[in-house]
């Protein structure tokens, strides 16, 4: 997710990739209008193959928190494929701009590419993430000049007209090639038009320990991975 200007207004970038002055970058459909949403109230933090209270049920290898939940193996093998889920629920009135992140660090990943499930940013490459920094309950655009080629396997599902009252799931096949642990860290984020700039108003988590690349609050996630 990036901003880019042109013909002297600001245009962001979050998911599709396109080319501008030889750089790739993630567009990011701004909707006309869009309604200011409250940032929802911090909850207990949640322990690692554990979940919080919550209205829907979770199987006991899945882990939720503030309206993210996350399906992941607490262990895998090296050269073998596994699952990792995120879902989350655009719980406003009206569609939303919003996106469900995960960031890879450790086990040396390879993700396949799936065109039209999710983009995929990897490490060294030429897509520009753009990067946040809080301020009072939302999250804005630093400089274009901060943003950042990932440094961790990024994968982001967006969608520019997320439907209300409706669930998201992002499925990524992931091969560990490395034994050791990797580390996932994961968000669900929404975005809407503050008058002639694009804000996060809304991130699951609101508040946690970890923030990703792009300075965003994460759910943190450990898989062991063995030989």
């Amino acid at each position: 997710m990036t901003c880019r200007w042109n013909g002297g207004r600001m245009a962001c970038v979050f998911a599709t990739l396109t080319f501008l002055a030889g750089a790739a970058y993630a567009q990011l459909i701004v909707p006309k209008e869009a309604p200011s949403q409250p940032s929802p109230s911090k909850s207990p933090s949640v322990s690692e193959g554990t979940s919080s209270t919550n209205s829907t049920s979770m199987n006991s290898g899945d882990r939720t928190t503030e309206g993210l939940k996350v399906r992941c193996p607490a262990s895998a093998r090296a050269g073998e494929p596994v699952k990792i889920e995120i879902e989350s629920e655009n719980i406003d009135t009206i569609p939303r701009m919003g996106t469900l992140a995960l960031s890879i660090q450790g086990g040396q990943p390879s993700v396949a590419e799936q065109k039209g499930s999710y983009d995929l940013f990897l490490p060294g490459g030429r897509a520009k993430l753009a990067r946040f920094s809080r301020e009072d309950t939302v999250w804005k655009f630093r400089p274009q000049s901060e943003n950042i080629s990932p440094a961790m396997t990024h994968v982001e599902f967006y969608d520019g007209q997320w439907p209300a009252k409706n669930a998201r799931t992002m499925s990524v096949p992931v091969v560990f090639r490395a034994p050791g642990t990797a580390t996932l860290f994961v968000r669900a984020t929404f975005a809407k038009r503050a008058g002639n700039v694009v804000v996060v108003d809304r991130n699951c988590p609101n508040e946690a320990n970890d923030l990703d690349e792009q300075g965003l609050p994460c759910y943190r996630c450990v898989i062991k991975i063995t030989e």
